[in-house]
């Protein structure tokens, strides 16, 4: 009885939320789906998650390429059957284009899915070292202008001077400027946007770094902001380290000013719609409780048709329900973790353990989840490495706009909350000397 009322409790939450908003297109907090696909990949990344827990995160089984396929196609009878229409369908994976299965997933996706509906892969872009594998990506641009479904690739690239980080397995590939020619013609060819990772290993480079994206993407006449920055949140950043990184966002906010010709007007206006997402994510209000899209993403692991709460909490006691199949054919969902599932989904990270108290609480971009589980035990209790340097981009944030001469227009552009917060934090910083 317990089972079913829970299981009816998380269907009756799902009718009121994720699925009534892919019924009537409304509320984009509820439009993502992310199909959760495999472990494999052609790098061993040093920060990869999925690379150091992907036997917690895919039990046995659960990668299998036939299941994976046979399961994709339920889903997507289920969603017809019953008159879904999700805007985006996100894959999550290893790199899906070092095997054959990320194509025909992709594949199968524009022969199912309706016009306006969209298709989002991150991808190392190592497929540029295979003319065939190049050619087969440029065919799915095509057919995705044929059948009004948007396709877009996320160039999940660091650049040169991060290269120990993101290490090839094929030691006889080698990114040289020839393959980067390549990669930003690509990108150039067809928008592709770049995210780079901010790890804290080689973070004393990353002034360089910016500067060789930012010649490229004049080079090749690619938008300036066409890069979103975003700081790994795990527990290995050291003091030097974050120093090094709150030298880096200095750097990038007068960097920003001076591309906008000291135009303060102009640097307001830059910041808050582009900001490459690091330098704007104290500012901006969201519509959800976590920065992160863990909150508006339904993440579904293929291979078992497993809920789970994101890519990173795939562990076996904390998937939140799974797809009930009976003839080849899903015919219910069965609740498992809905305790777990449901709090993150409906959680405010300011109500957090110690983040309750936290003077930046409402400027923070708060932790990764995942990374919280794997470092302190508990998805919900920071990580106080990761605190660290979430105060440092704050306090960093609020110097380099207030040298620019900006911070006070800034603060009148902010949601009544930050305000309270921005203040509280400039009286204690004139108390002790820091503005």
């Amino acid at each position: 009885m317990y089972n079913k009322e829970k299981s009816d409790l998380y269907k009756s939450y799902l009718n009121r939320t994720t699925f009534k908003a892919w019924k009537e297109g409304t509320n984009p907090n509820y439009q993502t789906v992310e199909l959760y696909i495999n472990s494999i990949c052609d790098q061993k990344c040093t920060y990869c998650y999925l690379w150091k827990h992907k036997k917690d995160y895919f039990p046995p089984g659960s990668e299998n390429n036939e299941k994976i396929m046979n399961n994709l196609v339920l889903f997507l009878d289920w969603l017809d059957e019953n008159e879904m229409r999700p805007e985006k369908f996100e894959i999550f994976s290893g790199e899906i284009f070092s095997q054959q299965i990320g194509f025909d997933i992709v594949e199968l996706l524009f022969k199912r899915l309706h016009r306006g509906q969209k298709i989002i892969v991150p991808s190392n872009m190592n497929f540029l070292f295979n003319d065939e594998k190049t050619e087969h990506i440029k065919k799915l641009f095509e057919i995705s202008q044929l059948k009004g479904i948007a396709f877009h690739l996320s160039a999940s690239v660091d650049g040169p001077y991060m290269e120990e980080n993101r290490k090839i397995i094929n030691k006889q590939l080698v990114r040289t400027p020839e393959w980067y020619d390549k990669l930003f013609t690509f990108a150039k060819q067809y928008n592709c946007g770049f995210h780079p990772m901010i790890y804290s290993k080689n973070i004393k480079d990353w002034k360089e770094n910016w500067l060789w994206f930012q010649k490229n993407l004049k080079e090749y006449d690619l938008p300036y902001h066409n890069i979103y920055l975003l700081e790994i949140r795990d527990y290995d950043w050291n003091d030097e380290q974050i120093k090094d990184f709150s030298g880096f966002l200095e750097f990038l906010y007068y960097w920003l000013f001076d591309f906008c010709n000291h135009d303060k007007e102009l640097f307001i206006k830059e910041l808050f719609k582009n900001g490459f997402n690091i330098l704007k994510t104290s500012l901006s209000t969201i519509g959800r409780g976590i920065g992160c899209s863990i909150q508006s993403t339904f993440t579904l692991r293929l291979g078992d048709l497993t809920i789970v709460p994101c890519h990173r909490l795939g562990y076996d006691f904390m998937e939140t329900a799974k797809f009930v199949v009976d003839n080849n054919k899903i015919v219910d969902i069965e609740g498992k973790n809905i305790e777990l599932g449901m709090s993150i989904a409906t959680i405010n990270h300011d109500s957090m353990p110690f983040c309750e108290t936290c003077i930046i609480k409402d400027l923070c971009n708060g932790g990764c989840l995942g990374s919280q589980f794997e470092t302190t035990g508990d998805v919900f209790t920071p990580i106080p490495t990761v605190c660290k340097l979430e105060h440092v981009k704050v306090i960093t944030m609020l110097k380099a706009l207030n040298r620019i001469g900006v911070l006070s227009s800034v603060i009148n552009r902010v949601s009544e909350n930050k305000k309270i917060c921005i203040n509280m934090l400039l009286e204690r910083g004139e108390e002790n000397g820091i503005y």
